[in-house]
């Protein structure tokens, strides 16, 4: 019933993903060539209403699941 527990707080990963050198050196970590390789992560809801894009990191990162689910759909749009 409380309202303030519904409160889902990003970790700084959230911020990393949008930064295309760490993206290629989590590509490069896995063996995968940075120029050739993409990150698909799933299972991660992203706000459209409020402008966020799937698309991150200079479309090496790719946000999969964005609000596929009802029950986020009145939150990510």
């Amino acid at each position: 019933a409380d309202k303030e527990t519904h409160q889902e707080h990003r970790n700084v990963y959230y911020s990393w993903r949008e930064d295309i050198d760490f993206v290629r050196r989590v590509l490069e970590e896995f063996g995968i060539d940075p120029d050739k390789g993409h990150i698909i992560n799933g299972h991660t809801p992203i706000k459209a209403k409020d402008g966020e894009d799937a698309i991150k990191a200079e479309g090496k990162m790719i946000v999969i699941d964005g609000g596929f689910a009802r029950a986020y759909q009145k939150t990510t749009g």
